[in-house]
């Protein structure tokens, strides 16, 4: 334990001491402090010192925005006000590129006078820029003798004088450096992170390593405090948008009334453009006081998007993760307006998000309904005949013929003696077929003649001809992005996993097609465009099928990748929804090894960077993926991340199970030093009915029914609890669907910890019990329950995570105890799609 000694020494060293020390120009210091501040950014820092100047270089996976990150960076080093530093140069560049994006410089001399910006644009397109600067300009700072830093010896508290030894790369550096040469392999990242009253040793190789505040009186108070500038979401490009008039009149009424709003339909309707052009014809600012912020990851649960918005206000001295009650505290009376674009994660509890955000307002963008209550859910439809007409004629720049306009009905509306189906009228479509009309040699009536080869998949027939017109190169390119289902990726890894040279040139000429879309220097196809492809790529024959290697390909791609920037978690996470695609297809798929190889490199930056939400999924990912390959040292170790991850959050019980189980997994593989670890751990669980009564757990079991077919007795296995001898039931619960059938139900049982003694780890061992559970497309039946007579209070929370809502219509109590009451609360009623009811055992 002499480690995490240290580990307290240095959290307490740098709640006090890390800001003053940046004041005399400690260059570790700044370097920490511009790190935290960028976070969000996902920029990562490097800071050197020459001459009075300080460099300061940000990397990021794409281009970092310019006039944002100088408005940050200077306000940060005014308020260090640090004597020594009288100019400030910043160079901003992209992982795996050569040259610089942009660099900017101020001076700290005359702080009201104004900035004078040297600005260059990036050598991606102008090579010419930056190879040959035309003035010694990284050497133009005021000269000065040999400047030393101040460093503190952490582990000692003593102070010595060293010449600085982190600007090494400062005298070699110029525009041309290559950015990945300024981080050294060997970076050494922190090595300790508190969470509310623990502070985790992150380098163990048994595990994360925990010791509480109670047991350790020298962790201070941690103290937030407001950003002196918060960064709010920067408008995006604006995509075309034909008609949609009255939907957008509709969701601005709504968000004026104060209601949250959505718009949900099919792929390819264009539900970004009409969110874009909301963001841009109304001033979202006066609907939510604190800002306005736009979430577009696809992979990103809400307790990520909370922390991610906790992160834009407030900020610590150290290196430190608000629990989720301190998040939760402090954003309650916080205003703001958040976009929600395409995130597979957050739809399943976007109540309890909305919840605990009361005072805030969403705008979301799905494929199905997800808002209830005070809110307006707009679904779209596709365009009419006239909307096609005006797109085609806006697109094509010129009006349409009369044989043109006819021809084009019949592609969109044909005859019912025509025995053709219609093409579907989305924007994404529609601009398909005009690019093909008007790039190619093709006219609307060519294509009617065509299409009517295969007259009942004109929206794939349409694609097919679309590939025909591509190189070999562009192919390639197109079946790598379609690949990654509609997540958006770099240049630089398109030609990583194509192999093919100037990729830049065939990426221009695909977005100008229409087929592939560029944002934020991140290329990708739609996913309805995806969605066509793996249709096409189904029927063919399994020889020429592509798509299944070139995903195990990325797969081992980006493995690699963060092999290579291990060390830099910020740059890591910017590419978390390529990663975490791959790893969806890698389970669905079960390419176990690779998921495996993937979620162990992936866990440690998930951590680092409080990406906690994430990180219990990869978490899930291992086990699953540990338990295939029955690799029980693997299995061991995700247990106990898992179960110390709830140790940190405060879920006491199940911190217990994950751990406990840990441990004797540790001890039959004889694993000494794993038996140790999870041990501490262990020990750390408060033993006080007073400790653990502060935090609900839950013990959760999922079942999931992906599609009930026609046959009259489905079966599926549902978990039981016996923890000690004499237990009550609830049986016979039964349930029918009230309109179609069932998609997928999660049954949660949440139990309150036992007081001391009730349950020992040692002694009494979870023990599982199955029984059926038998579905039909009428009826289900949930068997038989089992609550401990011996807990005080416990909860059974259906999930109807299914596709049409479900009523509970009999539940009987059977257990013979006088005393065993059942509050059937809000399973009494309807539980619509994506809600829940709960049943609860009060306290005996």
């Amino acid at each position: 334990m002499h480690d995490l000694s240290k580990i307290i020494n240095t959290v307490k060293m740098t709640q006090t001491n890390i800001w003053e020390q940046a004041k005399t120009g400690d260059t570790v210091a700044i370097e920490t402090i511009l790190n935290e501040l960028l976070h969000s950014q996902s920029v990562t820092v490097k800071v050197g010192l020459k001459h009075n100047c300080l460099y300061i270089v940000l990397a990021a996976a794409s281009v970092p925005k310019q006039e944002e990150l100088i408005k940050l960076i200077r306000q940060q080093i005014v308020d260090l006000s640090i004597e020594k530093i009288q100019h400030v140069k910043i160079y901003a560049a992209i992982w795996g590129q050569e040259g610089k994006a942009w660099h900017d410089e101020f001076s700290l001399n005359n702080l009201n006078s104004d900035i004078t910006v040297e600005v260059q644009e990036s050598n991606i397109h102008h090579p010419e820029i930056l190879k040959s600067p035309s003035s010694n300009y990284l050497h133009d700072c005021p000269s000065s003798q040999q400047e030393f830093d101040i460093e503190m010896d952490v582990w000692e508290g003593e102070t010595r004088v060293t010449p600085a030894q982190n600007e090494k790369w400062v005298d070699d550096f110029s525009v041309d450096t290559p950015i990945d040469s300024i981080w050294d392999d060997d970076v050494k990242l922190e090595t300790f992170l508190q969470v509310g009253s623990c502070v985790l040793q992150l380098d163990s190789p048994q595990g994360l390593l925990v010791e509480t505040r109670e047991a350790s009186k020298n962790i201070s108070e941690v103290k937030f405090q407001p950003r002196s500038i918060v960064v709010q979401s920067s408008p995006l490009a604006l995509l075309y948008l034909i008609g949609r008039v009255d939907d957008l009149k509709q969701g601005i009424g709504g968000l004026q009334a104060g209601q949250s709003l959505e718009f949900f339909g099919d792929s390819g309707l264009g539900k970004t453009a009409i969110i874009r052009h909301l963001s841009y014809c109304l001033d979202l600012h006066t609907l939510g006081k604190d800002g306005v912020f736009s979430f577009y990851k696809r992979y990103q649960p809400g307790e990520d998007i909370l922390q991610a918005i906790f992160d834009l206000f407030y900020e610590t001295k150290l290196n430190y993760k608000p629990t989720p009650t301190e998040i939760l505290t402090a954003l309650a009376d916080k205003e703001v307006v958040m976009i929600i674009d395409g995130n597979q994660q957050i739809y399943s509890e976007i109540d309890d998000f909305q919840r605990q955000l009361p005072h805030s307002r969403l705008i979301l963008a799905s494929g199905n309904q997800r808002l209830h209550g005070n809110a307006v859910s707009i679904e779209l439809r596709e365009l009419s005949l006239s909307e096609v007409r005006t797109f085609v004629t806006q697109e094509l720049q010129r009006n349409l013929s009369t044989q043109e306009a006819i021809a084009l009905e019949k592609l969109i509306n044909p005859s019912p003696e025509s025995g053709l189906c219609p093409i579907t009228r989305n924007p994404w479509l529609i601009k398909l077929l005009t690019w093909l009309v008007d790039h190619h040699d093709y006219s609307f009536a060519k294509l009617q003649t065509q299409l009517s080869l295969s007259p009942q998949h004109p929206d794939i027939n349409l694609v097919q001809i679309a590939l025909q017109q591509l190189t070999p190169q562009e192919y390639r390119i197109v079946e790598v992005l379609a690949a990654m289902r509609g997540v958006g990726i770099l240049t630089p890894q398109i030609q990583g996993l194509t192999g093919i040279k100037d990729t830049e040139k065939y990426l221009g000429r695909l977005v100008t097609s229409c087929l592939v879309q560029n944002e934020s220097d991140r290329y990708r196809v739609s996913s309805y465009f995806a969605n066509l492809i793996h249709q096409i790529e189904s029927s063919k024959p399994i020889e020429e099928k592509c798509l299944e290697a070139v995903r195990v390909k990325s797969l081992n791609f980006f493995c690699d990748w963060i092999k290579r920037y291990k060390t830099l978690p910020d740059l890591i996470i910017s590419e978390i929804d390529a990663i975490m695609e791959l790893l969806t297809w890698g389970i669905n798929r079960c390419k176990w090894q690779e998921v495996l190889n993937m979620t162990l490199l992936l866990e440690p930056s998930l951590i680092r960077t409080k990406q906690w939400g994430l990180w219990r999924i990869i978490l899930d990912y291992t086990i699953e993926a540990a338990r295939h390959l029955k690799d029980q040292k693997t299995l061991a170790l995700a247990l106990h991340q898992q179960g110390t991850r709830y140790l940190c959050l405060g879920k006491y019980q199940s911190a217990q199970t994950c751990l406990q189980q840990a441990l004797e997994i540790r001890q039959s593989i004889q694993d000494t030093g794993g038996v140790a670890a999870t041990r501490v751990n262990l020990n750390q669980i408060p033993v006080t009915e007073t400790a653990i009564s502060t935090s609900k757990t839950e013990i959760t079991t999922k079942t999931v029914v992906n599609q009930i077919q026609n046959h009259p007795n489905p079966y599926l296995s549902l978990p039981m609890w016996l923890l000690r001898g004499g237990f009550l039931g609830v049986s016979g619960l039964i349930g029918y669907l009230a309109w179609s059938n069932l998609t997928q139900m999660e049954i949660t049982k949440e139990v309150k910890p036992s007081p001391p003694g009730v349950l020992s780890p040692q002694s009494q061992p979870l023990q599982t019990h199955k029984s059926q559970l038998s579905l039909s497309r009428k009826q289900i039946d949930f068997g038989t329950v089992t609550m401990e007579d011996e807990q005080p209070e416990q909860n059974l929370t259906i999930w109807n995570h299914g596709s049409s809502p479900i009523r509970i219509g009999k539940i009987e109590k059977t257990a013979k105890n006088s005393d065993f009451e059942l509050n059937l609360q809000s399973c009494t009623n309807i539980v619509p799609t994506n809600g829940r009811c709960n049943i609860s055992n009060p306290s005996c």
